[in-house]
């Protein structure tokens, strides 16, 4: 998964939380607006249907790309 770009750190299993709670900290540093939007996004996401997922995540995307933060 990482070698194909699907995850950005492969930790062993006991330092799974740690890790998890560092990234939370990071995320949770940047823009509120983009946090809010991430998790709009994960409410609305269908794993049964792979390509519209796919086509909400790119105009997120799109419209966090082109946001004032």
């Amino acid at each position: 998964a990482q070698a194909i770009g699907l995850v950005n750190k492969v930790v062993p299993l006991q330092q799974v939380m740690p890790e998890a709670i560092k990234v939370t900290e990071m995320i949770l540093q940047g823009a509120p607006e983009s946090v809010r939007q991430t998790k709009l996004l994960l409410d609305h996401l269908n794993p049964a249907n792979f390509f519209d997922d796919l086509e909400l995540a790119l105009s997120f995307h799109h419209a966090a790309r082109h946001s004032d933060e």
